[in-house]
Formats: C-alpha cells, sequence, structure tokens
C-alpha cells in the first residue's frame, strides 16, 4: 500500500503502477528536498523542526494510503503542494512565522528559488540535448541512461538547489523581480488578449481549461508582487500601469470563472472539481481585489503601495484551503 500497489494484484512495474505510483508522489519528490534544504539553512528550533516533520509524515502516510482513482486523487496532488511549503515555510521562520515581514521574505525566498530553477533547468535541457547528440554523433546510443536517470533526478534536485543558491544570494541581486519586470508586460498583453478569446470560445467547459487558467492566475499574483517587491521609493514609475493592469484583467478573468463554475454548480449539483474550483477562484478573487483597489488608487493618485499584511494572511488562507482538499474532500466525496 505504502508504494501505490494497493490497486493490483502483483507490485509489477506495469504502466499503470508507474502512473499511479508517479502520480501519488510527485509532489513530495519535488518539495521534500526543499524543504530538506530549508531546513539545513534556517536551523528552526528542534520542537518546531520536528513538528514540521511530523505533519509531512501525516501528509505523505495519507497520500500513500488514498486509493489514486477519481477526480479526489487528482486534486489532492493538486493541492499538496501548498501544504508542503507552508510546512517548509514554518520550519524555516520558527517562532517568526506569524510576522508579516517573515512571511514576506519566505514569499520572496520561494519566488527566487524558482527563478533560479528555471535557469537551471533551461540550462539542464541545453545541457542533455548536447550530450545526447554528442554521443549519438559517435555512435553510442546513451539514451536509456540519460532519460531513466540523469533527466529523473535532475528534475527532483534542480528546485532544492535554486533554493540553495537562492538562500545564499544577497538581497540586491535577486533574480526573480528581474524576470518578473521582464514578463510583466508580457503576461499584460497575453491577459488582455486571452481574455476576449475566453468568453468568445465558451471553453470554460472544459475543466482542464479552468485548471490552466487558476494556475494562470497564480502566476500573475506572483509576478505582482515581485514587481511591487523591487519597486523604487518613488511617486511614480512605469510598473505601476503593469501591475495595475495585470490585477485588474486577472479579477475580470477569475470573477467571469467563478460566476460560470458557480452557475454550473447550482444547475449540475455538487462535484469535487466544481467545488475546488469555485473554491480557489473565490480566494484569488478576494486577494486580487485587495491588491486591485491600492493599486488602482496609486495610479491614479500617487497612493500607497498595498498593505504587506493582505498577503501574508492570505498565505494562510491558501495554506487552510489546501488542507480542506487533501484531508476533506476525500471524506465528503
Amino acid at each position: 500500500q505504502m508504494l501505490g500497489w494497493s490497486s493490483y494484484g502483483h507490485p509489477a512495474f506495469d504502466g499503470d503502477f508507474t502512473e499511479h505510483f508517479y502520480m501519488r508522489f510527485t509532489p513530495f519528490f519535488a518539495l521534500l528536498p526543499l524543504l530538506g534544504v530549508f531546513a539545513l539553512r534556517y536551523r528552526p528550533a528542534p520542537r518546531i523542526l520536528a513538528a514540521s516533520a511530523a505533519a509531512g509524515g501525516a501528509l505523505l502516510l495519507v497520500q500513500a494510503l488514498r486509493p489514486m482513482e477519481g477526480d479526489v486523487a487528482r486534486l489532492s496532488v493538486v493541492h499538496a503542494p501548498a501544504l508542503l511549503l507552508s510546512l517548509g515555510a514554518v520550519a524555516a521562520l520558527g517562532r517568526r512565522w506569524r510576522e508579516v515581514d517573515a512571511r514576506m521574505n519566505s514569499l520572496q525566498m520561494v519566488g527566487e528559488s524558482a527563478a533560479l530553477a528555471g535557469l537551471f533547468l533551461l540550462g539542464g535541457v541545453i545541457l542533455v540535448a548536447l550530450t545526447a547528440g554528442l554521443f549519438s554523433a559517435i555512435g553510442v546510443n546513451a539514451e536509456a541512461l540519460i532519460f531513466e536517470w540523469i533527466v529523473p533526478f535532475g528534475a527532483i534536485g534542480v528546485l532544492p538547489v535554486g533554493a540553495l543558491m537562492a538562500s545564499q544570494r544577497p538581497g540586491s541581486g535577486r533574480v526573480a523581480p528581474l524576470v518578473a519586470r521582464v514578463f510583466g508586460p508580457l503576461a499584460l498583453v497575453v491577459l488582455a488578449a486571452y481574455l476576449p478569446a475566453l468568453l468568445v470560445s465558451g471553453a470554460l467547459d472544459d475543466r482542464d481549461t479552468l485548471l490552466t487558467l487558476n494556475i494562470a492566475l497564480l502566476a500573475v499574483l506572483a509576478l505582482i508582487l515581485l514587481v511591487e517587491a523591487e519597486r523604487p521609493d518613488v511617486s511614480r514609475h512605469w510598473t505601476d500601469w503593469v501591475t495595475a493592469g495585470l490585477a485588474t484583467l486577472a479579477l475580470a478573468a477569475d470573477i467571469t470563472a467563478f460566476l460560470f463554475v458557480a452557475e454550473r454548480l447550482a444547475e449540475g449539483g455538487l462535484t469535487p472539481n466544481r467545488l475546488a474550483v469555485v473554491g480557489m477562484n473565490g480566494l484569488v478573487a478576494v486577494h486580487l481585489a485587495g491588491l486591485a483597489v491600492p493599486l488602482g488608487r496609486r495610479l491614479l493618485t500617487s497612493g500607497p503601495r498595498p498593505d504587506d499584511a493582505w498577503t501574508a494572511r492570505f498565505l494562510t488562507v491558501y495554506a487552510l484551503w489546501g488542507a480542506v482538499v487533501v484531508l476533506v474532500f476525500p471524506l465528503v466525496f
């Protein structure tokens, strides 16, 4: 059962086994090493480390014992990273986990880790392609070694390595805000073109479209927060237009999806997918609204930047919603 063999008469490594095994444990493969880096880097108190480890072990046990058929199983895989990242943040921050500045620093740390991991992943893809080409040119078939060993372990290790490098870089040398400044305007153009196309196409009927939209909205939230983190202390800046536009368009797309799914929920009944989408859309809409109002006010009247406490509080809300989907949904559905 612990290895994902519960649905099969014999633990043979067939296609169904590997599909269920990786589906079951993918969040843990990627994020448990990251939590280990946080623990080594920040040296939390033994009691906090033990509590975080116990919670992570309990979550791993729940994921190992649950059936992996149906929508609830897929939702648990999608939402488990929120819980794991929350455990990592608690382990890294220790007694300071309630402080707004500490929470925002941890959020920026995660963003910097992801940005560096993306750069390392891009470099790894180029290196793997060159390696395969070099060996192929001399008649040596290295594909099995590369794609069965190097690629999986490299994909697992890229995020912890990114976190380790991010923890050693000074605040003034962060990569994530620079990446956000480059991709923020591009994301604004994409959203401006995507929202009318989404309304015209009627693709909100598709479950994968809604999932992709939610992931995109979270990415837009991350872009806004990263751009704001490095905004110069001046009354006007060109990034104000980008962040206000991103928040407004993302909020419009989120509300559109929320209303559509809420209507489907009222007409077609309660399903785990619809409830998960409505819940996440509702949370993201409230979060975006709390950012869009001060961003728009600052653009028009040179008001203050959005309060970090708003986002800091929502980190707890996202973690709680992830816990509901992972732990409560299987009991209800």
